[in-house]
């Protein structure tokens, strides 16, 4: 399934729907967050939840953090419209991502998603330990789908130019930045889809 999965990608060109992800070493800049590249494989096999999904409701909340601190948090509830990985307890969960303005106290990561009610999305999620999610690998982990216009086929959006990916080759690191890119929404689900029926058959990798 897997090769599977790595053929249609390749023959759809889309180099960048198996390499992604990964949260070693996150480091935030003025400008935008460095974040190391995983492969796709293995961000199905670490996340939580990975779903397709409709954001129904958004907000802000001050939460306090480890240090006795407040800060704001944005606030996202999702309707899962399919699940392809995990097991959530909820056909509605909250996505709660750090940063965002409430009471006048404003925060900002750079490459943390923002997500606006109405809009539908793929995701690949981490469960916090209050049961809340976060998304993993910040906006590698945010798929927006956008409506089909007349006759065209929808397609899933991830936009990381507000991130820097790290990569490693001969042992030297090097830094890009990152890109918006576009994928047949239809063929990126099977690619999922064809991932995580693998690692089932692996014996629950994930």
């Amino acid at each position: 399934m897997i090769g599977a999965a790595r053929s249609l990608s390749r023959s759809l060109g889309w180099a960048w729907a198996l390499a992604a992800l990964g949260v070693l070493g996150m480091v935030t800049t003025a400008h935008a967050t460095v974040m190391v590249e995983v492969p796709l494989e293995r961000l199905v096999a670490e996340a939580d939840l990975v779903a397709h999904a409709r954001v129904i409701a958004t907000g802000a909340r001050l939460v306090q953090n480890a240090q006795g601190h407040f800060e704001p948090h944005s606030v996202a509830i999702v309707r899962l419209l399919e699940v392809i990985a995990g097991a959530p307890r909820a056909s509605e969960l909250v996505i709660d991502e750090i940063g965002g303005e409430v009471q006048g106290r404003a925060m900002r990561i750079a490459g943390t998603p923002e997500y606006r009610t109405g809009e539908e999305v793929v995701l690949f999620l981490r469960e916090l330990p209050g049961g809340e999610y976060r998304t993993y690998a910040m906006a590698q982990g945010a798929f927006e789908v956008l409506p089909a216009v007349g006759s065209a086929e929808r397609v899933v959006v991830r936009d990381t130019r507000t991130l820097s990916i790290a990569r490693w080759s001969a042992g030297a690191m090097t830094l890009d930045h990152g890109t918006r890119a576009e994928m047949p929404l239809a063929s990126f689900l099977d690619v999922l889809r064809a991932i995580a029926a693998s690692l089932d058959e692996q014996g629950g990798a994930r």
